[in-house]
């Protein structure tokens, strides 16, 4: 089981975080609609140290946190991150958009290629995620899109898992 570093869809590029992505993240996480959802950031250097953060806690586990590029822009417009739990055999997936890229399938098309990922390579059994009930485009990309199965609402968050078996089913 390799470390996948880079992912290819159609339209996107996911790659492993990079002190670079500073500005493209700043934009995203400073964004008033994230605040609603996320930790909004209101300067550089606290971005900074969520960049440091993330790439030493994803330095050695399989998971990863990917910055979304648009292929046609070369514009990081995202973050997708995949968490391992190589014990338990499963992972949680989370992501977030930058507003001018929303609604256009781009979570949609990486959430896909992650899963194939993690379902194939490194073939984990169950994909967890999660999002604040009044995020309704996360619900949306969750269960209708994704099709992952309701498993509880509690303190706010709604939660939600697929299983390999399940998914591969779906993609029939």
């Amino acid at each position: 089981m390799n470390k996948k570093s880079v992912i290819e869809t159609k339209r996107l590029i996911l790659r492993e975080l990079n002190k670079e992505d500073l500005d493209d993240w700043f934009e995203i996480f400073s964004a008033e609609n994230v605040g609603k959802f996320l930790r909004l950031y209101d300067n550089k250097e606290d971005i900074a140290l969520l960049i440091d953060k993330k790439i030493a806690k994803f330095s050695n586990n399989l998971g990863s946190s990917y910055s979304i590029v648009e292929k046609e822009s070369n514009k990081v417009i995202g973050s997708f991150e995949l968490y391992v739990d190589i014990d338990n055999n499963e992972a949680k997936i989370s992501y977030v958009i930058n507003d001018a890229f929303g609604g256009k399938g781009y979570v949609t098309e990486a959430a896909f290629a992650v899963l194939d990922y993690a379902f194939d390579e490194l073939r984990i059994e169950t994909i967890n995620g999660d999002c604040k009930e009044i995020n309704t485009a996360s619900i949306h990309i969750l269960r209708d899109k994704l099709q992952m199965n309701f498993i509880k609402t509690e303190d706010g968050y709604s939660y939600y898992n697929l299983n390999k078996k399940d998914y591969k089913k779906k993609q029939l």
